[in-house]
């Protein structure tokens, strides 16, 4: 679910839900078609098809959206019912996730956010008048002032492609991912 706030000027991102409805069946496609679904996350070749899929829809999602200003929200205390706990256990891939994101938030410039909170359980507090979505939202906005105010040089991407062979992820990819990045 997205969640606009227009007064904040502000879209928020379901990571979880994103994760369900658009990068899953990717991901297992691809462990199924090299026969990695019986291997551990913590496996190389396990890794790099994790993020591949990942960062490409992260990174596809933030290219293709016409929103100015986007954050994505990763609830990191659950994970809703999804296919890939029919092959690794929750707790694994709430850690995997976890690690990532510390990755990711080095690497690009997307704004990514750990919270207890989603979209919904956060548009039923601001309809609720809870004190705690402000703080939320507060939080978000000042992560995407944060983002907004660092130099993104890309060589710690660069690096982490070359290691993993994401081969999609090119200098053309990434003056796209800093030309929608200098527009907000």
């Amino acid at each position: 679910m997205t969640l606009d706030l227009p007064d904040c000027n502000l879209t928020l991102i379901n990571f979880n839900q994103l994760l369900i409805e658009d990068f899953q069946i990717g991901i297992i496609n691809h462990l199924h078609t090299f026969k990695l679904l019986d291997k551990p996350l913590t496996n190389l070749d396990v890794k790099k098809i994790m993020y591949h899929n990942l960062i490409h829809g992260i990174c596809e999602s933030y290219r293709n959206s016409s929103c100015s200003r986007l954050v994505y929200i990763f609830n990191d205390t659950q994970l809703d019912e999804c296919l890939l706990q029919d092959h690794y256990v929750e707790k694994d891939l709430l850690s995997f996730f976890n690690s990532f994101f510390i990755k990711f938030e080095k690497m690009l410039p997307i704004p990514i956010v750990k919270s207890r909170f989603n979209t919904y359980s956060l548009n039923y507090m601001i309809g609720n008048n809870d004190a705690r979505a402000v703080l939320a939202i507060n939080g978000y906005t000042s992560k995407l002032t944060e983002i907004k105010s660092k130099e993104y040089t890309f060589q710690k991407i660069k690096r982490f492609s070359k290691k993993y062979d994401l081969t999609f992820l090119s200098n053309e990819y990434f003056n796209s991912i800093k030309t929608k990045q200098i527009l907000i």
